[in-house]
């Protein structure tokens, strides 16, 4: 097989250090080393890369301020979570090159927890070493509306896990983060709906005075309308977490 050209540094690669993504491009195995651990190259494209590279950089300058030695922070799922209720913002680490607990480069992704759509635990069965089934949970998160790496897998455990969720249940307010996801995927349905009304609606009125194109134009601004309630009763969540954001990131 022909040699490639890394599509992020340019490098030539052989072979063996090539890497695939998701749009069919290559990348060199150092420009992997440069993403975080949670960051699955076959599941991403080029574009996913760059905007991953800004987004930790910014974790990077973010942790810095609000999380280095703020012993304040919650810790959940071995410290791989760091949550600040005084901030709005949550940060994702993990190493690459550890020796079991030792050593590595960390990397640093901080969220807005107002942008957390999806936290659940999942388990699943891998062959051990002595052949039988081994039990591992995983934490899935899933943020709203984030560039880079928004939907990713961390090793936890159910306790962890639980203990977690209490605490973001607790800074989401009254509504608790389940009730907010409960409502966000019935909006979707709503969303989904209205779009196809519009679309029945657009074929049936093409040739008349431009309705179908007023149609059009509501059933966007019904989208638009059920999109941004996926935040409600998380405002003051996100004006806290945007003005941390602004007052390093300017």
């Amino acid at each position: 097989m022909a040699k490639k050209n890394c599509s992020i540094c340019g490098a030539e690669i052989g072979l063996m250090k090539q890497v695939q993504l998701a749009d069919r491009e290559f990348i060199c195995r150092d420009c992997v080393k440069k993403t975080s651990p949670f960051f699955v190259p076959l599941e991403r494209t080029t574009y996913d890369y760059k905007e991953h590279m800004k987004q930790l950089e910014n974790g990077k300058k973010l942790y810095d301020a609000y999380f280095a030695g703020n012993k304040a922070a919650e810790k959940f799922l071995s410290k791989r979570v760091l949550v600040d209720k005084n901030t709005g913002l949550m940060c994702i680490t993990e190493k690459r090159g550890r020796i079991i607990l030792w050593g590595g480069t960390p990397f640093y992704m901080v969220f807005r927890i107002a942008d957390l759509e999806i936290c659940e635990g999942e388990s699943r069965f891998e062959k051990g070493s002595d052949g039988k089934n081994v039990e591992k949970f995983e934490t899935h998160f899933i943020f709203h509306d984030v560039v880079g790496l928004y939907d990713f897998k961390v090793p936890s455990s159910k306790g962890s896990h639980d203990a977690m969720m209490k605490c973001l249940d607790k800074i989401l307010g009254k509504t608790g983060f389940g009730s907010i996801k409960a409502g966000f995927k019935k909006n979707q349905e709503d969303v989904r709906m209205a779009a196809s009304i519009a679309g029945n609606l657009k074929n049936m009125m093409a040739n008349k005075d431009g309705g179908a194109e007023a149609m059009r134009q509501d059933a966007e601004e019904i989208a638009e309308a059920m999109e941004n309630s996926f935040y409600h009763g998380r405002e003051e969540l996100v004006a806290k977490a945007d003005a941390a954001i602004k007052n390093v990131l300017g």
